[in-house]
């Protein structure tokens, strides 16, 4: 018998990463679809869109259906990016504001953040209504915005992170990581000695239904793809990555190159013609989430770089599972 629709738990997934992105469809709706279709929970969906996003009305019409069909309930909120620190703020006065009015209304009992400024509102919801608060933290964001050269070392932004860090994980009722290696470093944390949180292991999913070992034909003296997939700047180092596809070129010349990337182009192309790559061997393509398995189905290997650095032990590359899972 299928559970009565008020006796769900009400939870609010807060994401600072919009619903429309790529990364909110593969590591947001992906789990959230699977929750829902179990009957037990009534799902509210607070997200940040950016602006590029947002305009495309055939794709936001598209999500929409697609959350609507899944059972879950939508509210979308625009992302500010500039200038970051207003932005930002402002961004998380309004979700407090919209949060707020969902937990009064929607009678929320459990409010599930995904990083760090999705659970500034988190942290406040849970001092006004009583509500728990999972801490999905996703990495260690600070030493991640330093470690890829966006913040400097101990700036004032570091250092507020940092603090906003330790009054979550003193807080939260449940805290998420996405390697138990950023398990064992938070349970060192001096503040957290007398007060451990309870901590759960989840790494990046991914969907098997979409991604899955391609059925295609073994051929003789075909042509080699290297594929590389998601950002190329940050902590992913594309320059290592640009040696890589050379030494194969010289061992391979009919090699060719199949690289998805959503916005750094120009960037990815002058790394290739630094290392004397010729344009005829890539292909770059910006590709919807859904079409994500058809081009990595055309891929033979591929090949990523990511610094070895403090921040990187409590993250897991999302991409990692879904080459694996396409073989």
């Amino acid at each position: 018998m299928s559970q009565k629709k008020n006796d769900r738990v009400a939870i609010l997934y807060l994401s600072y990463d919009g619903l429309m992105e790529p990364l909110g469809q593969s590591q947001v709706f992906q789990y959230l679809r699977e929750l829902a279709s179990t009957g037990s929970y009534d799902i509210t969906v607070l997200s940040y869109e950016k602006k590029a996003d947002w305009q495309n009305v055939a794709r936001r019409r598209a999500v929409k259906e697609q959350v609507r069909a899944a059972g879950l309930r939508w509210v979308p909120l625009r992302y500010h990016k500039r200038p970051t620190a207003p932005a930002t703020a402002y961004d998380t006065f309004l979700g407090i504001l919209v949060g707020s009015f969902l937990c009064w209304t929607r009678g929320i009992r459990i409010v599930h953040a995904r990083s760090y400024v999705a659970s500034v509102v988190a942290l406040a919801l849970k001092w006004a209504f009583g509500t728990r608060f999972v801490f999905d933290m996703r990495g260690f964001w600070a030493d991640e915005r330093v470690d890829a050269g966006i913040w400097r070392p101990r700036s004032a932004l570091y250092r507020a992170t940092k603090w906003f860090e330790q009054h979550f994980l003193e807080h939260a009722d449940v805290v998420v990581s996405l390697s138990r290696a950023g398990i064992e470093e938070m349970r060192k944390f001096p503040y957290l000695r007398d007060r451990q949180p309870a901590f759960e292991f989840i790494p990046t999913c991914a969907n098997l239904e979409m991604f899955q070992v391609p059925a295609r034909p073994t051929v003789a003296n075909a042509t080699l793809t290297i594929g590389y997939v998601g950002t190329a700047i940050g902590w992913y180092v594309f320059e290592p990555t640009a040696v890589a596809f050379k030494r194969i070129l010289e061992f391979q010349p009919a090699t060719r190159f199949l690289i998805l990337n959503r916005d750094e182009h120009d960037y990815i192309r002058a790394e290739l013609r630094r290392q004397g790559i010729p344009e005829a061997a890539v292909e770059i393509k910006a590709v919807e989430h859904r079409d994500v398995p058809r081009e990595m189905a055309r891929m033979d290997a591929t090949v990523f770089f990511i610094k070895p650095v403090f921040s990187k032990k409590a993250s897991a590359p999302t991409k990692l599972g879904e080459l694996l899972g396409c073989g």
